[in-house]
């Protein structure tokens, strides 16, 4: 069922085109809460474990080619950095303005969440909703270069998982949980991870209905969490930060994708359209997530100006969840092709300096870490 290193796994190209779609979808039924059922919605936020799980695959892949840690970090965390720059240098001026007109001056805290990748008040106001996930990224594409030789240590895999998950597990119930969110994140997300390399090195089971009893005893383990009490049942609230019960909705999801497989790729290998739209955002994936925002401030403004405002709120909420969630992602496309292209750019005429400020950097810390070991 997986595919081998020299092969490119079109079904993972699938999920996360398919993933970033849906998180448009997702934005659209909180946006106004134009759909109100806060409990049934959050059962459609399944899109972060798929996302994770896709790059724990194709860190995997990118691991077998190239380990070279001075590479990794000079291409893949340099690719996640230079698009929130961008993102940034029109954010901020933007809020500095706003900030200036309406009387509240923007303070050296605003500033700062954006240099520590983790942005509070933005411009547009929709860009701080979702900017976890590129500090949560950022930890996790860091974490890959400890996990990849961890996992496939026959000696430290079990623990790793084991350890990963009792921290997931234990955090929310221990003294001072609040402050450890974000080690819960790290860890939950790097279990996906470690879920997405065991795929790729062909570790996980190969049928359909094997993925369909996994989905199923997941359900039943959600319910029963749920049941028990331990949990409330809102995704939305086990999601920030995940905890045990978004786990085992997240295995049952990725489950019915990974049962599904064959469907799915026969039904898109017949769409050509389906399977080209899917393709644009895959490719450009990670920039419409940064540039969402601005889809969605653009339909606002476009409704704003047109009056339907009130309307809007009278008629069935599908009707303004379809505009909504087709225009901004129609709107967000152009957006982050243009911001995409000027990151190749910057890259490109860059990338041998990073190189050789990484390579360097790297050489020096080796050499520090000789000597302290010789010490």
């Amino acid at each position: 069922m997986q595919k081998s290193v020299a092969q490119r796994d079109d079904f993972l190209d699938y999920l996360r085109g398919g993933a970033i779609i849906w998180v448009i979808l997702v934005h659209t039924f909180y946006h106004k809460s134009f759909f109100p059922y806060t409990v049934q919605k959050s059962y459609l936020l399944f899109e972060m474990p798929v996302f994770f799980f896709v790059s724990g695959a194709a860190l995997y892949y990118s691991h077998r080619r190239n380990p070279s840690v001075s590479r990794f970090v000079s291409r893949r965390l340099v690719r996640l950095l230079i698009p929130y720059v961008l993102l940034a240098l029109v954010c901020l001026p933007l809020y500095y303005v706003w900030s200036r007109l309406s009387g509240q001056p923007m303070s050296k805290s605003d500033v700062i969440s954006w240099l520590t990748l983790y942005p509070q008040n933005t411009v547009p106001q929709y860009v701080g909703w979702y900017m976890w996930f590129v500090r949560a990224m950022f930890a996790v594409s860091l974490a890959h270069l400890v996990l990849v030789r961890t996992f496939f240590d026959q000696r430290g895999r079990w623990p790793l998982v084991a350890g990963l998950t009792a921290l997931v597990i234990v955090i929310p119930f221990a003294h001072g949980a609040d402050h450890l969110g974000f080690l819960q994140e790290v860890a939950f997300y790097s279990l996906n991870l470690i879920l997405g390399y065991a795929y790729a090195a062909g570790m996980l089971p190969r049928r359909a209905r094997d993925y369909l009893a996994i989905a199923l005893v997941a359900a039943l383990a959600l319910f029963a969490l749920v049941h028990l009490g331990w949990y409330t049942g809102d995704l939305q609230g086990d999601k920030f930060p995940p905890n045990l019960a978004y786990g085992v909705f997240g295995i049952a999801a990725l489950s019915i994708f990974l049962a599904f497989r064959p469907w799915i790729e026969t039904w898109l290998g017949r769409s050509k359209i389906a399977t080209k739209v899917i393709d644009y955002y895959n490719v450009h994936s990670y920039s419409v997530y940064l540039w969402q925002g601005f889809g969605f401030w653009a339909i606002d403004g476009l409704v704003a100006l047109t009056g339907l405002t009130g309307w809007l709120f009278r008629v069935p909420y599908v009707i303004p969840m379809a505009l909504y969630f087709l225009g901004a992602l129609t709107l967000t496309a152009p957006i982050a092709y243009l911001a995409d292209k000027v990151t190749d750019m910057v890259q490109s005429s860059a990338q041998t300096y990073i190189d050789n400020v990484v390579g360097h950097a790297g050489r020096i810390w080796t050499w520090s870490a000789r000597e302290a070991l010789n010490d």
